[in-house]
């Protein structure tokens, strides 16, 4: 369950107006849920990594931005029992 998602596709939203993790089932995150979280934060680097490669600044690119943001919101909900959520210093790194 590593992910690597080299391919802005993979960050669109989908149906329903919702990114991949946001599909995942109470279930699955219930047997497998520090692996989730792992796909889902290794993901917001390598989007942040596709979008500075194509010449934008994160900071101005809405799409990132909308992705980072509901990624957050998941890892905030589905914490790991080892408390590593994101930090805002996880999210200064990004962006700088």
């Amino acid at each position: 369950m590593e992910g690597n998602f080299g391919d802005e596709k993979y960050y669109q939203k989908l149906k329903d107006n919702k990114f991949w993790f946001e599909f995942i089932s109470e279930k699955q995150m219930a047997e497998k849920k520090e692996a989730w979280c792992k796909m889902v934060r290794n993901s917001m680097v390598d989007y942040f990594t596709i979008v500075k490669n194509q010449g934008h600044k994160p900071e101005n690119h809405l799409n990132f931005l909308a992705y980072l943001s509901s990624a957050v919101v998941f890892l905030t909900k589905h914490q790991p029992d080892k408390p590593r959520g994101v930090t805002n210093e996880d999210l200064l790194k990004l962006i700088n």
